[in-house]
This record gives C-alpha cells, structure tokens and sequence, in this order.
C-alpha cells in the first residue's frame, strides 16, 4: 500500500526488505576460543574437585539451511565442533601433596534454531538456541586422591548472539549450560559449563 502511494505521489522511499537469496544452504568454518570449568562431587568429600577455568581452542564446521519464509530470517544450524578441555588441581594434605587431573577431549554436535535481524544488506544479528550432544572420546578423570573416572556422552543446551558482516564473516558469543560428565555413575555429578567466542567465515 506505501510502494503505491509513494509511486502515485512519485515521493522517493526506501523498502526495508531483505532481496531473497536463491541460495538456501550455507557452510562455515568456525575456529574460536573456549573458557570452561568442571566441578566434580562424590559421597567423599575429600574427593571433590573444582578445577579451574581453562582456555582452550575449538574448530567446528556449520551447515546451514536458510527457511523460506518470514523473509529468510529463520534458519536450522548443524555444527560439529572439536574441541579439548585439561586442568589439573594440586592438594596439599597433612602427609603428602596429592592431585586430580581431567582430560576432557569431544566432538559436540549442536542442532540449533537462528533468527536474524537485518540491519542492512551487509550487517545482521542474529539469536542461536539449541540443543548439544557431545561424543567424548577417551576422556577420565585420575588422580592421588580418587578413583580413575570415564567422562562419558551428554546431552545439553546453548543459547548464541552473534554479529554477521557482509554474508560472509561472523563473531558470536556462546553460552552452554551445564553438563553431567558424570552421568553414567550413580554416586558421582559433576557439573561443566563452558562459554565460547567464535569467529565464521562463510565459504559456500
């Protein structure tokens, strides 16, 4: 109705629309910075741990399929990412120092939902949620002071804001709530979280 009027009035006028892409299906490479923690606890007390927050790097691989409808800005995200997470804590005991130590190593694979709000033809925000499951691979849990522990596979959530440049580059901030590496024991939790900073480059 306004594209009408403007065109009757011949008023210039800008349209706030997003020009539909024929492409629909996207792949990114995704290298980026993870800070994560891991606190374990048992029926001991002595035994439980909390270690300490860690840098690591994690690379992931993102498909991407944009919906066709509400103007392009619903997409489904699939992200295989690696990535490896090691701390160590030292106890100093009454008779002889001791320690527990985590070597945490997993594929994760994050199915999530995005929306995007168009700022302009070159500059997008856009909102992740989702859910992960993370494939650990020969990861435990040792040390003087506890039994040796297998991290098994969890399931888990995240939540994203992220900044999209020209279609092609990308940052996001990733937050992932808590994680049970434990789950496979029944007297044993452990809780490990973890909030990632990622950088895309949009290749195809």
């Amino acid at each position: 109705m306004f594209k009408i009027y403007n065109s009757c009035k011949a008023a210039s006028y800008i349209t706030y629309e997003r020009a539909k892409s024929e492409q629909s299906f996207f792949l990114s490479i995704r290298p980026g910075i993870q800070i994560a923690s891991l606190s374990t606890a048992g029926e001991i007390s002595s035994q439980d741990t909390s270690f300490d927050s860690e840098f690591s790097f994690r690379i992931g691989l993102e498909a991407e399929l944009v919906l066709p409808f509400n103007n392009q800005k619903w997409s489904l995200t699939l992200e295989p990412t690696y990535y490896n997470y090691s701390s160590r804590k030292d106890k100093e005991t009454f008779l002889t120092d001791s320690y527990r130590e985590v070597d945490y190593t997993a594929i994760e694979i994050p199915l999530g939902v995005r929306y995007y709000l168009f700022f302009s033809s070159d500059l997008q925000v856009f909102f992740n949620a989702g859910f992960t499951y993370a494939i650990a691979i020969d990861s435990e849990i040792v040390g003087t002071t506890g039994p040796r522990l297998d991290i098994g596979s969890e399931f888990n959530s995240f939540l994203g804001l992220g900044l999209r440049v020209k279609d092609r580059y990308s940052f996001e901030i990733r937050y992932q709530s808590s994680r049970d590496l434990l789950g496979e024991y029944s007297i044993r939790t452990s809780n490990y979280s973890s909030t990632s900073f990622v950088l895309g480059y949009r290749f195809l």
